[in-house]
């Protein structure tokens, strides 16, 4: 299960840190979780999979081949959320430079 963390967060330019920081808990959680000390309950794999924008279940496995490519960046959402709050103009005018309809 972490090892499927560690990919999804590397993938996404977090470190533990961040995402301990992000979802409220000390980043010795993670150190332990990795190092097999302690077993991540339920409550904090939720913050760490809403921070991540994915399922709890992503995690259920250690099957890392499942983690895929098309994971959205936090620069990508970032650009995601400006263009959501941009006017309907410069919506449209974004479109067109990327040649989208």
């Amino acid at each position: 299960m972490y090892e499927k963390y560690a990919k999804i967060r590397d993938s996404l330019g977090y470190t533990d840190y961040a995402v301990a920081k992000a979802c409220g808990f000390r980043q010795s959680t993670l150190s332990d979780w990795r190092n097999g000390k302690y077993q991540i309950k339920h409550d904090k794999l939720q913050k760490i999979a809403a921070l991540f924008n994915v399922d709890v279940e992503t995690f259920a496995s250690d099957d890392t081949s499942e983690v895929s490519d098309t994971l959205v960046t936090k620069k990508e959402l970032e650009i995601i959320q400006a263009f959501r709050a941009a006017s309907e103009d410069t919506q449209k005018n974004i479109q067109l430079i990327l040649g989208v309809k």
